[in-house]
């Protein structure tokens, strides 16, 4: 698009929704009326129309990526009025952005849907926030071999869905994709995560994962504790050495034999100890 387009586009749209918010005494304004918003509606027709033609669904994402550039600038000035002007042209684009893998522009809208409650796109029965959970949840849970590129994003979505009101399985998927994100760097976050999303929804999969990082966890606690023992400055290998005033040893040649009820070694109780030994 050529760049002056999208300049004038950007500013047309934030006027646009700085004029809705001046002319209605409703909490939540519609930007329709406008005619940059009735042009991107009329993009935004024609566009569905072409999905409706096409029957794969990556191929349907793969067109939606295509499609986002055109809407950038609109959505751009709607984002940067900052106004609670309801917006079904950005909504729609915020579910095409997910759909896209364009998770970025996807968080952007939703920080603003959220902060100003708008509603989500026509025909969708979902909120806003149970929108962006499950659709982030169910893109990261399905590449499982790189979930943990999608971590940053994750992490965002939590954050603006925390106080948000949705279906507990939901936001259990949400949890459990955060637990395998941080499995092999944060194990004990990721236990928490996956204790998290089984108190919100029991079958949601995860048992197993938090029984094996339990033991994991169990193994390194007792190791540590292991190795600590071992570099202790009292331990029984400092127990030989003479203390304070005690006597001379005897003299290796002295025909002397030591009294046979005597202890094998300098133990007090000739009881011999080791440095792992339990206390």
């Amino acid at each position: 698009m050529n760049i002056f387009r999208q300049h004038r586009q950007r500013i047309q749209a934030e006027r646009a929704a700085k004029q809705a918010i001046s002319s209605s005494s409703q909490d939540t304004s519609s930007a329709k009326g406008a005619s940059i918003y009735e042009q991107m509606l009329a993009q935004l027709a024609a566009h569905k129309g072409e999905l409706k033609a096409i029957e794969s669904v990556k191929a349907k994402g793969e067109k939606k990526r295509d499609f986002l550039p055109v809407y950038e600038a609109y959505v751009d000035g709607i984002l940067a009025a900052d106004e609670a002007v309801q917006d079904d042209v950005v909504m729609t684009i915020f579910v095409w952005a997910l759909d896209a893998g364009e998770y970025e522009q996807g968080l952007r809208i939703a920080d603003w849907a959220l902060r100003h409650n708008i509603a989500p796109p026509p025909d969708f029965s979902r909120s806003v926030a149970t929108i962006l959970t499950e659709e982030l949840a169910d893109a990261a849970l399905g590449n499982r071999d790189t979930i943990d590129s999608y971590l940053s994003y994750l992490s965002e979505a939590a954050e603006l869905v925390n106080e948000q009101d949705m279906p507990d399985p939901v936001k259990a998927k949400l949890y459990k994709a955060l637990g395998f994100a941080i499995t092999r760097e944060h194990p004990g976050n990721a236990l928490e995560y996956f204790k998290e999303a089984v108190s919100l929804s029991p079958k949601i999969g995860v048992k197993r994962e938090i029984e094996t990082l339990e033991r994991q966890l169990k193994t390194e606690a007792s190791g540590a504790e292991n190795s600590d023992t071992d570099t202790d400055p009292d331990s029984s290998d400092n127990e030989t050495q003479a203390s304070p005033g005690a006597a001379p040893a005897a003299d290796a040649t002295s025909d002397e034999t030591p009294p046979e009820d005597a202890p094998a070694d300098g133990g007090a109780d000739g009881v011999e100890t080791t440095a792992d030994e339990p206390q």
